[in-house]
């Protein structure tokens, strides 16, 4: 008898819940409260944080170290961006090294796999209009085009192999700094592999990063009178990625990439069945500290 009260008064309470419920969905169908729209601009720095958060977890998950991260802010005043006013951050990642090129190569050793996976998995879960900027750096050993040449070999590499494991849309730009930009002394072996490198640039939109770049001081860009004096002006071309089973209509897209100095030139044929060279182009000039791109299309 007990029993049958307890559960008489246990159903009759879950009807009165489930009529408040009703009425409150009812009351709150019935309100007139406008829907809040988010902005990009309102969420670009919760993406940033998840982003590093991100990185360490799946490169925990692969086994690896997890990467450097570097982060910038660029104020609106430098990227220029009418529909993001406020500071725009970027992130720059740099894992070891060792992990992606022996000395003088631009085939890819097979530690990089799982650094790879890391990004490649870390890229399908970011919004689709994030921007990267793959950037290959070089020791100083060789001339200025010599290693121009294998920097954007290297970048070009990073993304075929992206583009093999898959990726969601993403705007991806390609740029070699050669030996323009090293973050180590160039007098000891040490310091040459630390400036052997292949570096990931994050950011909401292209022009940030862009910024960001044209401040860089390099240690080949000097007003000295040598031929060397003339690295300044380099370029950042974007890049589709062909991802598996996905099909890619490259008759409209450029040839080659193009890296314009003052008194030379690099290109490096394409496509490929992987990358496909887009049409955007942007102009990064380390001596006067700006950077230049066509209008949206």
């Amino acid at each position: 008898m007990r029993h049958s009260q307890s559960a008489r008064v246990s159903i009759a309470l879950a009807g009165v819940f489930l009529a408040l419920i009703a009425t409150r969905g009812h009351s709150f169908a019935q309100s007139s409260m406008p829907f809040q729209m988010v902005e990009p601009w309102q969420t670009v720095q919760i993406e940033h944080e998840d982003r590093q958060r991100r990185l360490k977890r799946l490169s925990n998950l692969q086994g690896i170290a997890p990467p450097e991260f570097y982060e910038y802010v660029v104020p609106r005043s430098q990227h220029k961006l009418a529909d993001y006013p406020v500071a725009l951050p970027v992130l720059r990642v740099v894992f070891s090294d060792k992990v992606f090129f022996d000395f003088n190569r631009d085939r890819l050793r097979p530690e990089s796999s799982a650094v790879l996976n890391t990004v490649a998995e870390s890229l399908r879960l970011e919004p689709p209009d994030v921007t990267v900027f793959i950037a290959g750096h070089t020791d100083a050993i060789g001339s200025v085009n010599y290693n121009l040449n294998l920097g954007l070999r290297r970048a070009r590499s990073v993304a075929v192999a992206l583009a093999k494991i898959g990726v969601n849309k993403a705007q991806i730009f390609l740029v070699s700094f050669g030996k323009a930009v090293p973050i180590a002394s160039n007098d000891s072996e040490e310091g040459r592999a630390r400036n052997r490198r292949v570096e990931f640039l994050f950011a909401a939109r292209p022009e940030p990063i862009a910024a960001w770049l044209a401040e860089q001081n390099a240690k080949t860009c000097a007003p000295d009178g040598s031929a060397e004096g003339d690295n300044c002006q380099f370029r950042a071309q974007s890049v589709n990625l062909v991802t598996p089973g996905q099909k890619f209509d490259s008759s409209h897209a450029p040839q080659s990439i193009s890296i314009d100095l003052r008194k030379s030139s690099v290109a490096l044929n394409t496509p490929t069945k992987d990358v496909v060279i887009g049409s955007k182009v942007i102009d990064i000039d380390l001596r006067q500290k700006v950077f230049t791109m066509p209008p949206p299309e």
